[in-house]
């Protein structure tokens, strides 16, 4: 069966036979409707003359006979049928009477039968043409009579069918049953054979699918609807065309047929390509009524968009409003009040869509790049800044990508060139110790050994440095915390130095708490940037000048200050001066890579601390802070 839903001569020869079959089952089942209101399966024997084919006939003959005698008067109509017998249908007879029964003409036979009866009522006319008394008419009877058998005619034509269907009574439920079977399987087939093309893969749209559903439904009505009326009025008498008006029920329900039938697979392919709704005349109109509307609409500011429709709703419930008021009708209140509902769910349904916007920004601000606004829910405008937001997050994380991926390459090089200078530097340093051990007598070569030396020791430190600054920068350090006095640590450290500051013509001033200032550190690391500020200090620092060291404790933290004046103008800003490489002498006169302060930095926020550079004028300001733990 499968491979049959794409052959094109199965499904035409299953289209032709299904269109064959509507006739008879459709046939069969009003025949038996027909002979269900006839009386036919009473068990007694129903003759044509007892049908309402027979009754409608005759009723026919009679108002020709009716028409005729309100034309001519009663004894012309009677003379002139007598000389005009083809006016009325062969084997039909009739009798005229009078309301007191007197008989003005009868033309019935022994063999006649007894149809139906019908009445009129004759005014006579005044010789001038005018009508005469109204109110004092004749009535007069006319009874219609079949004679059979009826050799030709209107009688002839209405037994004949009446009969053919008659003896097919018994025949009609057998019928109805085995073409409505078969129609089901024809019709299932040809669903599920509906979009299919062989040798293509899919559903294929072509042909009559790309006519516009909404024709096809109309089309199919209308021909339906036909047929419905013209059926009715063979099966009822309301007609004596029966020949004509059976084949137009034939042909109609062929016809009808074919086309329903061909909607229906049409329907069936575009609800499998899912194309059903976009292919109709209503989608159309529709589609270019909102596209003008949406287009005019869409093209305002948002601030016009909501003028605009604050206005309309304004306008609908004033209108409303004042027509329930003078009317006092229900349904203009009805009107008024979802008008007003839909206003207050609109408010709503953008206080909400403010709100996803607002939890989008927030979001962003507090770093979640990752943050995307759901736009499905979003209405017009709101969706293309719901879009936009997702757009900046989108952005905003490639530039963060971007920087973290430049500062791992950085990170990465230094460290590996770093690495790389160390064996060769190794090298050197053990042969310049070796070449100081021998015994050389030239001055000269042991000045040169000599430079050698401090160079290298230089170079071996920058390395150690560079080696530092990216293992900082990148957090691979480990951090070891535990609890340390910083205070006592900061007198340590200042004490170290007290020959480095007599040398530099430098006077420290301390100012350090009585208690303790506990803080959650690493003593190397902490050790290592009050190592790095205080060898800055002693570089940079304005000889005969005074070094400030101050710890004090505020608000739960331990914040130390250092602040001194730089010996060279300080032309920079803070930030940049905190920057890799960065020296505060121009020059480079002073020997230094320019990493102490970024690792001092990087070190302090690995332990979860802050330090910060002041700068105003010549003064150097850094403030260290930590968060004091609870003794």
């Amino acid at each position: 069966m499968k491979k049959l839903t794409g052959k094109l001569w199965a499904k035409a020869l299953a289209f032709l036979l299904f269109c064959l079959l509507v006739p008879v089952a459709v046939g069969s089942a009003l025949g038996l409707y027909y002979g269900y209101e006839e009386n036919w399966y009473s068990g007694k024997e129903i003759s044509f003359t007892d049908s309402q084919w027979c009754r409608s006939c005759a009723y026919d003959n009679l108002n020709r006979i009716v028409n005729t005698i309100d034309s001519e008067g009663v004894d012309d109509a009677i003379t002139f049928l007598e000389e005009q017998p083809d006016l009325l249908a062969e084997g039909f007879s009739y009798v005229i009477h009078t309301e007191d029964g007197k008989s003005l003409a009868d033309t019935t036979t022994d063999q006649a039968t007894y149809i139906t009866t019908t009445t009129m009522e004759d005014f006579p006319d005044e010789e001038d043409g005018e009508f005469g008394d109204t109110e004092n008419g004749i009535l007069y009877t006319i009874d219609g009579y079949v004679t059979l058998p009826v050799g030709s005619g209107e009688f002839h034509t209405a037994a004949m069918i009446y009969n053919w269907v008659y003896g097919l009574k018994d025949e009609f439920l057998l019928i109805c049953i085995g073409s409505a079977l078969l129609l089901v399987f024809l019709f299932l087939f040809l669903m599920a054979a509906a979009g299919h093309k062989d040798g293509e893969e899919g559903i294929v749209l072509r042909g009559h699918n790309k006519i516009p559903l909404d024709l096809y439904a109309g089309l199919c009505l209308f021909l339906g609807a036909g047929v419905y009326w013209t059926a009715d009025d063979l099966l009822w008498g309301y007609s004596t065309r029966i020949l004509f008006e059976t084949a137009s029920i034939v042909i109609g329900l062929i016809g009808w047929s074919i086309i329903g039938l061909a909607f229906c697979i049409t329907v069936s392919a575009r609800l499998k390509a899912g194309k059903w709704w976009q292919n109709t005349v209503i989608y159309y109109v529709l589609r270019f009524f909102f596209r003008t509307i949406s287009g005019f609409f869409g093209a305002l500011p948002l601030v016009w968009k909501t003028a605009v429709t604050a206005a309309m709703f304004l306008i609908f419930s004033a209108i409303f409003a004042g027509a329930a008021f003078n009317y006092g009708s229900f349904f203009f209140l009805f009107l008024l009040f979802m008008i007003d509902f839909s206003a207050f769910c609109a408010l709503v349904g953008i206080a909400l869509q403010l709100r996803l916007l607002q939890k989008a920004g927030t979001a962003l601000a507090d770093g979640n790049l990752e943050y995307k606004v759901d736009t499905t829910k979003l209405w017009l405008d709101f969706k293309t800044h719901g879009l936009n937001l997702n757009n900046i997050g989108i952005g905003m994380s490639k530039a963060v990508d971007e920087r973290l991926r430049s500062e791992r390459f950085k990170t990465e090089l230094i460290t590996n060139v770093s690495h790389d200078l160390k064996t060769p530097l190794t090298s050197i340093v053990s042969y310049i110790d070796l070449l100081k051990k021998e015994d050389i007598q030239n001055e000269n070569a042991l000045e040169y050994i000599d430079v050698l030396d401090r160079q290298s020791a230089k170079l071996k430190k920058l390395t150690e440095d560079l080696v530092e600054a990216s293992k900082a920068s990148s957090g691979t350090i480990a951090v070891n915390k535990e609890n340390l006095d910083l205070a006592e640590l900061v007198g340590q450290s200042v004490g170290e130095y007290a020959e480095k500051f007599a040398a530099a013509n430098l006077e420290p001033v301390v100012g350090l708490p009585e208690e303790e200032a506990t803080v959650s550190a690493d003593g190397r690391l902490l050790w290592r940037v009050l190592d790095n500020l205080l060898q800055n200090t002693v570089k940079y620092a304005l000889p005969g000048t005074r070094i400030y060291v101050d710890l004090k404790k505020s608000y739960g933290k331990a914040v130390l200050t250092l602040k001194n004046i730089s010996r060279e103008s300080l032309n920079i800003p803070a930030d940049e001066l905190m920057e890799r490489f960065i020296r505060g002498d121009s020059s480079r006169s002073t020997e230094g890579s320019g990493l102490g302060l970024s690792i001092a930095k990087s070190l302090t926020e690995q332990m979860g601390g802050t330090l910060n550079l002041y700068l105003d004028g010549d003064l150097f300001k850094v403030v260290l802070i930590f968060s004091l733990e609870q003794g």
